[in-house]
């Protein structure tokens, strides 16, 4: 007998206290429909359920689905339109034996087991690691996550702690007898919902500030505040090379290594150095190695507050012997970001390089990587800022280069901060390996944002001309690029003009071209604020059905109109093969087009990289800045490649703060269809609003993949004679003359 929202025996379908989905209770088993395909399943042997969120499962108010349950009297069967969830009634807690998933997309049944350890699967897709810290070589796997090819996946969230709110947790009631809490997504190949529903249940990646999506820049090496006001940024504005984010490694603190306290010989006035820093655009992170060596000038103060709580006798790394934190001591943590308030200045953030200091976290039910960055997420919060903390995630220093991980997962990581693999080795083959780790840990654990080291980090030599050009390239399209380097041991700065001319030329044209993209990024990372979908994404997150978008993991989709193939062979000129999927790719740098899918085979030389726009994309650009903010946004270029309608939604806010949350921002939705008659370009209207929005823009529009010269052009009513034809490009470019963004403007290309 069927029960559709009603009453059976011991089965009882009602509303869940923790969230707005329904809930089936069936004596020590709690089934609650979350999503057509998010179902969270819980055994409680004395009957005692969580309703409350946890730390990683913050979010359970999610929309009501239609679902029904039914009873044999031996199977309780839970079904909505996309799965089946069948238990075999009082066998205990789940297990391979009693709990059935099947997938109706394909009928196909599996046995998901409750099973917080880590490391590889047979059929994962995609993979993380805690970062690439000193790895020589491509590391043998990656742990597993969300993603797999069974399509189906069972979150275990039974050790996470009870969130109270941001910075406080609490640990579960002691349970009586067997419990269990856990989450199954049953997506088959649609990975875009089993990333919306991870989203939707763990919470958004922030959406961090415009300036991030630009160009950074750090070496370990101690700048005085004299040598980066007279020295290195006016070399940046002399080579008309934007920069918008300065991290200042740990040589600001008077000691080597760990200190709390601002180097006078090198910052004789840090306020100062801030203000300047902000007056030239800059946004300013400061290096925080958790760790106070016993010769810091505030030890003594430290120890009066908490020196019973310290944990002696530890190496501060190049300070010799200091004491380390436990995070999970609220009075520690006091103090410990009462050190921070005595160094900070200005906007600055934090960069937590917590790879060599023995803090730790006692905080059960919480990843000491997860439960540190949440604690940053929230200083900087509380200071007005958006959060763009620096650091690793997914365990924390206790496994450090092991495969190894606390139970609670790094399912929160990535609500929290800026992911790096930090002191990535500087070769080809870690540089393809950074490759497909930027596609793997968004779509293993949804982390968006990763930052990759340009030409590697450990080295005592500057990386070849050629790597550094090729690594260069490939950031042009990453999330973040992040121009770092070990100057102490030999590694050299990576500035362009510390190259040959040849690679100086060719890389700064891929960094003014990496910022030009900020109106495009920027649009990407809201997207992934919203709906979980990573700004690089592996190809089977768009070719699902594609047997070979599986068999290519260096390459990537940058947003959904950029494949990228990255060159990762050395020397002047490089051959490369690129698996392009099905439809037809413009090449960005040649215009030339291809059809798939299958091989093609390109040459290029350090002007130029293997990527493609793929027919229907649509890329927004910007124009020079010295660094994102510096003018207003009242001229943009739109490239477009005909194909089938397709859609860009322009995203813009203030670019900081969070007046976004309150619904300061707006969309701009910009279509195009093609046939084989005309091309038709809209660019609609702004939905939305926020005081700093533009309300006049001109536009410069490239046209991509037309075989001849059109017979007209048309803006609106009007027809437009001023417009170039480049036969050997294949490209189409003209202007838009400037009008309101309030009214939406037609273009159309006559074939």
């Amino acid at each position: 007998m069927k029960l559709i929202c009603s009453l059976l025996a011991a089965v009882v379908i009602a509303s869940c206290s923790g969230g707005t989905g329904n809930a089936v209770t069936d004596g020590s088993v709690r089934i609650h429909v979350l999503s057509s395909t998010l179902i969270r399943l819980e055994y409680s042997a004395d009957e005692a359920f969580e309703s409350r969120p946890t730390f990683t499962a913050i979010h359970r108010h999610f929309p009501a689905v239609p679902f029904t349950s039914s009873t044999d009297g031996e199977v309780l069967e839970v079904r909505t339109d996309k799965v089946v969830v069948r238990y075999r009634r009082g066998s205990g807690p789940f297990d391979a034996e009693n709990l059935e998933v099947e997938l109706l997309a394909d009928g196909s049944l599996h046995h998901p087991v409750f099973d917080d350890e880590v490391g590889p699967r047979p059929e994962q897709l995609g993979g993380w690691l805690r970062s690439l810290d000193r790895v020589e070589e491509p590391p043998a796997f990656m742990n597993a996550g969300l993603l797999d090819r069974s399509g189906v996946y069972l979150l275990d969230d039974t050790a996470s702690a009870i969130f109270i709110a941001e910075g406080e947790v609490e640990a579960r009631p002691q349970p009586v007898g067997s419990y269990q809490d856990g989450y199954v997504f049953a997506y088959g190949t649609d990975y875009a919902q089993a990333l919306q529903d991870l989203r939707d249940l763990t919470g958004p990646a922030p959406l961090l500030p415009r300036q991030a999506f630009g160009i950074w820049y750090s070496a370990w090496k101690p700048y005085s505040t004299t040598e980066y006001e007279q020295e290195l940024i006016p070399a940046f504005r002399s080579h008309e090379l934007p920069l918008d984010v300065l991290l200042v490694d740990t040589d600001w603190k008077v000691s080597p290594w760990a200190g709390w306290d601002w180097d006078p010989d090198l910052f004789p006035d840090p306020v100062a150095f801030a203000n300047w820093a902000a007056s030239e655009g800059l946004d300013l992170s400061l290096n925080i190695h958790p760790c106070i060596p016993y010769n810091d000038l505030r030890y003594a103060e430290v120890f009066d507050r908490i020196g019973d709580k310290l944990l002696h006798d530890q190496l501060c790394l190049l300070d010799g012997a200091g004491a380390t934190f436990d995070w999970g001591d609220p009075e520690v943590l006091d103090t410990y970001f009462w050190l921070h308030d005595n160094v900070h200045v200005g906007n600055a953030r934090w960069w937590l390089d917590w790879c060599c200091d023995l803090s730790f976290s006692s905080q059960a039910g919480v990843t000491p990587d997860a439960w540190i960055n949440s604690l940053y997420e929230k200083d900087t919060r509380d200071r007005g800022l958006r959060p763009m903390t620096l650091t690793r995630m997914g365990g924390g220093l206790e496994v450090y280069g092991t495969a190894e991980y606390l139970p609670t997962g790094a399912w929160a990581d990535h609500r929290y901060g800026v992911h790096s693999t930090h002191d990535i080795v500087g070769s080809f083959e870690m540089m393809s390996t950074a490759s497909v780790f930027t596609a793997g840990i968004g779509a293993s654990i949804g982390v968006p944002y990763e930052a990759h080291v340009v030409g590697g980090f450990l080295a005592n030599e500057p990386p070849a001309d050629d790597l550094f050009v090729r690594w260069t390239q490939m950031a042009t399209f990453q999330p973040l690029l992040w121009l770092h380097s070990n100057w102490l041991t030999g590694g050299g700065e990576r500035l362009p003009w510390k190259f040959s001319d040849a690679a100086r030329d060719a890389s700064l044209e891929f960094l003014r071209l990496r910022h030009s993209l900020i109106p495009y990024s920027y649009s990407l990372a809201r997207e992934a604020h919203d709906t979980g979908m990573p700004m690089v994404r592996a190809l089977y997150l768009a070719f699902p059905e594609v047997a070979d978008a599986y068999q290519h993991e260096s390459q990537y989709l940058y947003g959904n109109a950029i494949l990228v193939a990255p060159v990762t062979d050395g020397g002047p000129e490089a051959t490369t093969e690129v698996w392009l999927p099905p439809g037809r790719w413009t090449a960005w740098f040649t215009g030339q087009t291809y059809s798939g899918p299958g091989p093609v085979t390109l040459t290029t030389d350090w002007h130029a990289t293997p990527a493609f726009v793929r027919e229907g994309g649509i890329v927004v650009q910007q124009d020079y800045m010295d660094f994102d903010g510096q003018k207003p946004l009242d001229h943009l270029t739109i490239t477009a490649a005909p194909g089938p309608p397709s859609s860009f939604q322009l995203y813009e806010d203030a670019g900081e703060a969070f007046g976004f949350e309150n619904g300061e921002y707006a969309f701009t939705p910009i279509t195009q269809q093609a046939t084989t008659e005309r091309v038709e370009l809209s660019i609609g209207s702004a939905e939305g609003n926020f005081p700093e929005r533009i309300r006049n823009r001109a536009y410069t529009i490239r046209i991509l993949d037309l075989d001849g010269a059109p017979s007209a052009v048309r803006v609106g009513a009007a027809e437009l004679d001023d417009w170039t034809y480049d036969e050997l490009a294949r490209t189409l470019r003209f202007t838009v003359s400037m009008r309101s963004t309030d009214a939406a403007v037609l273009i159309e290309i006559v074939r």
